[in-house]
C-alpha cells in the first residue's frame, strides 16, 4: 500500500499528482477490502456494507471514475512540470512563457489519446490484460450528447477528457498571457536584438522609467559594448532569462 501525501510544504499540483497516484496504486487492495465486506454483511454494520457496495460499483478498474483519476494525473504531471520550472533560480516572466507553451503542447497530445508514458495509458494496458477478449473493456458508453460546463458521468469518454484539456488551455492562457505587457515585449525584443542600433530604439523609451537620465552615456555604453553583450549563437531564441544574463554580463553591469 502506498500511504495518502500530506497537503504542507508541496506544490499544489505535486500533491494532486501523489494524491490521484496513491489511489490508483492502492486500488487493488481497497476493491478486494470492499469485497470482503459485501460478502460477510453480517459480520459488519449497514451503514458500512451500503458503503463497500458504493465503492464497488464506483470504482471498477473499467469505470468511468478510475479512468477520470488516471486523466487527472497526466494532467496535473504538466502543471507540475510548470511549477517545478517556475521556481528555477533566475527565472524571468519569459521564460515562464516558454514553459507554458510547453505545457499547452502536453495537453495537445492529450486531445485524443492517452500520454505516452502516463497513468492513462498504463491503465489502458492493465485492462487489456485482463480482458483481452476485449478491446473496448473501459466503459466508454456516451451517456449525454449536449454541451455542459460541468463534468459529469453521463456523457462517454472523448467529452470529459475534451472538457478537461479545455479547462486547463483556458486556465494556463488567461493566468500566465503576460506577452503583451510591455515588460515582457521589451525583454522579449531586448534579448532578441542582432544590432546595436536595434538594441537602442527598443531601451530608449524605457530609460525615463529605469532612472536613467543621461542618454548620450547608454548610447555610448551599448556601442561600446554591443559585440560583447550578443548572447553566444548556440544559446535558442526562447531561452530569454540565459540570454538576458549573458547581456547583462557582457555590458559589465
Amino acid at each position: 500500500m502506498r500511504s495518502f501525501p500530506p497537503h504542507h510544504e508541496v506544490r499544489f499540483a505535486q500533491h494532486l499528482v501523489q494524491l490521484c497516484g496513491a489511489i490508483l496504486f492502492n486500488l487493488d487492495g481497497c476493491l478486494k477490502h470492499w469485497q470482503k465486506i459485501c460478502d460477510a454483511p453480517r459480520e459488519y454494520n449497514t451503514k458500512e456494507v451500503s458503503s463497500a457496495k458504493g465503492f464497488l460499483k464506483l470504482w471498477q478498474p473499467t469505470g468511468v471514475q478510475v479512468w477520470l483519476t488516471a486523466v487527472m494525473v497526466d494532467t496535473c504531471c504538466i502543471f507540475r512540470y510548470i511549477e517545478k520550472e517556475a521556481q528555477k533560480p533566475g527565472i524571468i516572466i519569459p521564460d515562464i512563457l516558454k514553459y507554458r507553451d510547453t505545457a499547452l503542447q502536453k495537453l495537445d497530445i492529450m486531445q485524443t489519446e492517452p500520454y505516452p508514458g502516463g497513468q492513462e495509458e498504463l491503465l489502458t494496458k492493465k485492462i487489456a490484460e485482463l480482458h483481452p477478449e476485449n478491446d473496448e473493456a473501459v466503459d466508454n458508453t456516451p451517456r449525454r450528447t449536449h454541451n455542459t460546463n460541468v463534468t459529469t458521468f453521463r456523457r462517454g469518454k472523448q467529452p470529459i477528457r475534451q472538457e478537461v484539456i479545455d479547462s486547463s488551455r483556458n486556465f494556463l492562457q488567461t493566468r500566465l498571457n503576460e506577452e503583451q505587457t510591455e515588460i515582457v515585449t521589451t525583454i522579449i525584443n531586448l534579448t532578441s536584438a542582432k544590432r546595436a542600433i536595434e538594441f537602442i530604439n527598443i531601451a530608449l523609451p524605457q530609460l525615463e522609467s529605469s532612472g536613467i537620465s543621461d542618454k548620450q552615456a547608454f548610447i555610448d555604453a551599448v556601442l561600446e559594448n554591443f559585440t560583447e553583450m550578443l548572447p553566444d549563437t548556440h544559446i535558442p531564441a526562447r531561452d530569454y532569462g540565459v540570454r538576458l544574463y549573458q547581456m547583462l554580463r557582457g555590458s559589465g553591469t
